[in-house]
């Protein structure tokens, strides 16, 4: 397209005389239903065979959009726009708040993430062209379209990576035909819009918001998402002219977990890998969801970004990057066996924190830092790369920290979502104080609660989701362990209380003696909603604490099965928990301090003194008495303690009940093998059926065959820890095992530090053991008759 430069000189000097305007459009049409309203825009496109939303979306679209422009008039011409004057300084907004009910002057600070190819039209008044950025910023991102002399003159003032204030923008709604990003408004480019370049604090970082495969048959035509799959075929590359426009397609069949679809790349994105994406693994973000032949597919866009996950696992990423600069000499290690190596070759007594990093393809890399370092590590990491854990070895002592979560659409009959969090909050602060009688309202009793208990929030619209941590602990303990054995004990307590009161809407008998959890669980699953509804009032010797708040540790989880809300298996050895106001890998959801239970509301405490608090193993209080699992009963360490710790912990009356009531329970069972000074696995032992659903159809009948295996070898003697169906195949059975038995069918013995699945086949009635070690790679699975 030829403009005469005295053109664009005095469109310029139109452009700055208009500086002292400001311009809302808030017109509820789209741009494309704005301009095909026009009986002139009837136009026979050439028949391509491809996806029709696809080749019409990237290359014809604005030809019938633009066709209607017969006269080369420039966007504010075509588009109705509502020009408000005003001398108020225009309000700075973020991406996610622009709709089209703004009234009021408004700028706005963005990135260039991508620039679009420029598309060009002809029709029988000459040629015009339309120019397309995607604006990003930590909300939200948008796109930005200019036509014609506003295209012309742009693309030589904004560039890709660069951030900019914009002025004067219209705003439209965009048929999600045409929509290139998921928002459900553009931004137009008029002659009073400005623009000026700018340094902005926020630096944008790709991140990703996958949805899986079996979802998009459930999700509207043209939506834009991001997915993860592996390319099973492809068919090379076709090329062709439509329109006067050369187009270059390249279909693949991609899978992720045995569902299946067909992907079509277009144009530039076609081509950027010349060699076989057989077997590749892609992260797409920004791929349209569109119709064609009878089924849905995935269609590639001008501004999706393509990566193929690649193989070697040494490549660093940024974060690995940055602690390489930031700490030279520190080693990243690929095995968390080798980083308690290199802690025991030191063999020096500092604090260290010991991290695992989280990478693009789910695997970990570990490290250890200092908390000078850790807090180092942070203040120069952005949020959106800071995929951090802290590892808890089952040889550290650890405060008490708990994963409260659940999915909402599942529970959709909890209209206050606040009520088991705080309720589990109260009953650990309880259990792990001394009683208080200066405290008389339950107003006092939260404050207090709250100002030892830190919770920390990653909740969204469709999952609740809460870390509880004891910031401030009056005890600690042993180990994760021992830890683990005390939250069970705890949820066997109240479930039972739950169980065993009676009142004028609630009555029932049932033997608590060999009740484990999930039993209690299935007791109590037909009366829940009236436990919830008519038992507030049904108080339990836990001050503030009522039957019907108890019921509401009892949620349903993703295959509508009744659990607590409480995840037991992070309790598991090494395991690894989530850092203060970090992400998991390509979500933008931190983990951040609740506003709803505020950590000690009356002390204002720096970002710094937060992240020591909130880790499980950093003990800043080296005098704080331990708590210990010894001949089946809950003991403090005197050893070490003064005769006035010793007196106060004495105090702790509130853990005999607790002890009691394992001694009436399946807790008192010891299993002859169980040892509660050793790892997490074996102390779990004797409690081992709690974590398995006895629900679950023909479970029961492979218990005893998986039994026989992982207790063969004397010397490698394993338990069930969980057992799951499979969720895409639901004739497999998946039996995870703890223990000792750490055997893998490659290697032909045990390692020493794994995990181990049993898989059966009920339909096939074969079995295969799986080592997940991740040097084994253990994919192929052999497979063999259960006799």
């Amino acid at each position: 397209m030829d403009i005469d430069h005295s053109v664009i000189h005095m469109y310029e000097q139109l452009m700055n005389n208009n500086s002292n305007k400001t311009l809302q459009s808030t017109s509820n049409t789209s741009v494309a239903q704005s301009l095909n309203n026009s009986t002139s825009c009837n136009n026979d496109h050439n028949n391509v065979d491809v996806n029709k939303n696809t080749f019409e979306s990237n290359n014809n679209t604005n030809n019938q959009l633009s066709q209607c422009n017969e006269n080369h008039e420039s966007t504010e011409d075509i588009i109705e726009i509502l020009n408000i004057q005003t001398n108020n300084e225009p309000k700075l907004i973020k991406i996610n708040q622009i709709n089209t009910d703004i009234d009021f002057p408004w700028k706005l600070q963005a990135i260039i993430s991508c620039t679009h190819p420029k598309r060009t039209y002809i029709n029988s008044n000459g040629e015009g062209e339309i120019s397309t950025w995607d604006l990003v910023d930590d909300t939200a991102a948008i796109n930005l379209v200019a036509f014609n002399l506003d295209s012309y003159i742009l693309p030589n003032k904004l560039f890709e990576g660069k951030s900019y204030e914009f002025n004067g923008l219209s705003i439209k709604t965009v048929d999600s035909i045409y929509k290139k990003l998921p928002h459900d408004y553009q931004l137009i480019v008029n002659k009073t819009t400005k623009t000026r370049e700018i340094t902005m604090t926020y630096k944008h970082h790709l991140t990703y918001n996958f949805t899986h495969l079996n979802e998009v048959e459930n999700l509207p035509l043209n939506s834009i998402i991001d997915v993860n799959v592996k390319v099973l075929r492809d068919y090379g590359t076709t090329t062709g002219i439509a329109n006067g426009n050369p187009w270059t397609r390249r279909e693949i069949h991609v899978s992720q977990d045995h569902v299946h679809m067909k992907l079509t790349l277009w144009n530039e994105q076609a081509k950027k890998i010349p060699t076989s994406m057989i077997n590749k693994e892609l992260k797409l973000k920004n791929i349209k969801i569109d119709w064609f032949n009878g089924s849905r597919t995935l269609v590639g866009m001008p501004n999706t970004i393509r990566l193929l996950n690649i193989d070697d696992k040494y490549i660093m990423n940024f974060l690995q990057k940055l602690i390489k600069h930031l700490f030279p000499n520190k080693i990243i290690t690929y095995r968390i066996a080798d980083l308690n190596n290199q802690i025991l070759e030191q063999n020096n007594k500092i604090n260290n924190i010991f991290i695992s990093i989280e990478k693009e393809n789910r695997s970990r890399q570990f490290c250890y830092l200092t908390i000078e370092e850790l807090i180092k590590l942070f203040e120069n990491c952005p949020v959106t790369d800071r995929a951090l854990y802290e590892c808890i070895s089952p040889k550290n002592s650890v405060k008490i920290y708990i994963d409260f979560e659940y999915m909402i659409h599942n529970n959709l009959d909890i209209q206050n979502h606040h009520i088991g969090p705080m309720c589990f909050v109260k009953i650990l602060y309880y259990f792990l104080n001394i009683p208080d009688d200066t405290i008389n309202t339950v107003e006092d009793y939260t404050e207090n609660v709250f100002k030892q208990f830190l919770v920390l929030e990653a909740s969204t619209s469709e999952k609740i989701s809460y870390h509880f941590i004891h910031a401030k602990p009056s005890v600690i303990f042993e180990n994760v362990s021992t830890l683990a054995i005390f939250i069970k004990v705890i949820l066997h307590f109240v479930l039972s209380l739950v169980v065993q009161h009676k009142c004028s809407m609630f009555n029932i008998t049932s033997p608590l003696g060999s009740c484990t959890i999930s039993n209690l669980i299935q007791i109590l699953v037909p009366h829940i909603n009236i436990l919830r509804k008519h038992c507030t009032s049904c108080q339990t010797s836990i001050p503030y604490i009522s039957i019907a708040d108890i019921a509401y540790l009892l949620v349903q989880n993703k295959t509508n099965e009744w659990v607590t809300a409480i995840d037991i298996n992070v309790y598991s050895n090494n395991q690894q928990f989530r850092l203060f106001n970090s992400v998991k890998y390509g979500k933008n959801n931190p983990l951040i301090l609740s506003t709803t239970f505020p950590f000690d509301s009356q002390l204002q405490y720096s970002f710094s003194d937060l992240l020591k608090k909130s880790l499980i193993t950093f003990i800043e209080n080296d005098q704080l008495s331990k708590i210990y699992f010894k001949n089946e009963k809950f003991v403090f360490d005197l050893s070490t303690s003064s005769n006035s710790t010793i007196t106060k912990l004495q105090n702790f009356i509130n853990i005999e009940p607790i002890n009691q009531h394992m001694k009436h329970s399946s807790f008192s069972h010891s299993h002859p093998n169980i040892n509660t000074n050793q790892n997490l696995s074996r102390s779990l032992h004797p409690n081992k059926i709690n974590n398995l659903n006895l629900s679950i159809p023909d479970m029961s009948i492979f218990i005893d065959f998986v039994e026989n295996i992982i207790t063969s070898d004397p010397s490698h003697q394993g338990y069930i820890c969980s057992c799951a169906r499979g969720t895409y195949n639901t004739n497999l059975l998946f039996f995870n095992i703890a223990g000792k038995y750490k055997f893998c069918p490659k290697k032909n013995g045990h390692h020493q530090r794994n995990n181990v699945a049993i898989m059966i086949n009920k339909k096939e009635y074969t079995y295969s053991i799986r080592c997940k070690d991740i040097e084994c790679n253990n994919t192929i699975l052999s497979w063999k008759k259960i006799k």
